[in-house]
């Protein structure tokens, strides 16, 4: 029969925060819920739901690691106990039933009848939960799976399972930020990679999934690791968030995911020569039917050069702004003129000046632009644009 689980999860790993109350005992000495012993002692005819552990204590599990338990649930009662579903209240959690001999139940079958599993009286089947710590926060953590059955006194049977969760590998700095570096400099940025105790003898071996844009440089230290990350010449223009990976030796911890984060600038300045707004072009307030003239310009500070192409209007009154390109030194350096002229029937003119060049590293930039047209006093208001 297919291992298949036998519900799927009801809410995100985030509804089930961390508790900060003592250590619960060992799974030796197993803590029910107080609502166990007088539903299971309960002397009323009909199904009765039972455990004689409802509460495991997982210990201590390197961050990433994998685990997989088995509550034995019995009935109790005098009549037939039908387990009707299974909530788990994290994502990380994965519950299934066994039967009486261990097989687990076909949770499609179930799911077309409405029931996972029917015990008869004196019965017992199995839940087994697997506990995957894998985007789990490194600390204290106690989950809960329900099963929910026709007992009329604990229509939810819940089970416990808590964990102490270590990082097998700490990076330090993580993420590691570049901030904003121009494109074609040559940034370098560090960070220590160190192993739990248990992990000490595990082996860096390299990286995977790196951009193309990072060149990635692992050395082993005294205390650690250290791994070095350069930024190349031609990393794309925006804001990067890549994820790589060092690889280990571990079977289990094959890789350590470290994220960077870095927003690489274009070597061509636009500055529309508002110290405040450098890429906004504010004409301000404008009389109606006057002209108004505005430059925005382009300077090129890489030896590469960039030709200015185009200055196109983007605005619904586009018949009321034009841009012409001026060139001071092709490649180098532009100055885009930006006329307005002032309609009487608007209230305002917004939209943008869009800048074409022929080069990556000045990708299509786009300029806003807005202006306020007053009218004299006593004129008919106009609607906005």
């Amino acid at each position: 029969m297919a291992l298949t689980l036998a519900l799927v999860v009801l809410a995100g790993c985030g509804d089930d925060a961390p508790k900060a109350d003592p250590k619960p005992a060992a799974a030796s000495q197993p803590t029910p819920p107080a609502a166990a012993t007088p539903v299971a002692q309960a002397q009323v005819g009909g199904p009765r739901i039972a455990s004689d552990q409802t509460y495991l204590d997982l210990g201590d599990m390197l961050l990433g690691a994998e685990r997989t338990v088995a509550f034995t649930v019995r009935n109790d009662g005098d009549a037939p106990l039908v387990i009707r579903r299974i909530e788990t209240t994290c994502g990380c959690t994965f519950a299934r039933i066994l039967d009486a001999d261990h097989h687990p139940i076909d949770s499609n079958a179930a799911a077309a009848s409405g029931t996972v599993h029917t015990l008869a009286p004196g019965d017992r089947c199995s839940v087994e939960l697997q506990f995957v710590s894998a985007g789990q926060p490194a600390t204290r953590l106690r989950k809960q799976t329900r099963v929910v059955t026709n007992d009329p006194l604990n229509a939810e049977f819940v089970l416990e399972i808590e964990v102490n969760l270590i990082q097998a590998f700490v990076v330090d700095p993580h993420p590691v930020v570049f901030g904003e570096i121009i494109r074609g400099d040559v940034v370098t940025r560090t960070a220590r990679v160190a192993a739990d105790a248990s992990m000490a003898g595990i082996e860096l071996l390299g990286f995977s999934d790196v951009p193309p844009y990072l060149e990635p440089k692992l050395e082993k230290t005294a205390d650690g690791w250290t791994v070095s990350l350069t930024t190349r010449p031609d990393a794309p223009i925006g804001y990067q968030q890549p994820t790589l990976h060092v690889t280990t030796s571990h079977a289990t911890f094959v890789k350590i995911p470290l994220q960077c984060a870095v927003t690489v600038k274009s070597p061509v300045v636009v500055d529309t020569g508002d110290a405040g707004r450098r890429e906004i072009l504010d004409f301000g307030p404008v009389a109606a039917g006057s002209t108004s003239d505005r430059v925005i310009r382009v300077e090129n500070g890489a030896a590469q050069p960039v030709q200015l192409l185009e200055a196109r209007v983007d605005a619904k009154r586009a018949d009321c702004v034009k841009a012409e390109i001026e060139v001071d030194q092709p490649g180098r350096s532009y100055r885009v003129k930006v006329t307005l002229t002032a309609p009487a029937d608007v209230k305002s003119i917004r939209g943008s000046i869009v800048l074409k060049s022929d080069s990556p590293l000045m990708p299509d930039k786009i300029v806003p632009f807005q202006a306020w047209v007053t009218k004299p006093a006593g004129s008919t208001e106009g609607g906005g644009s």
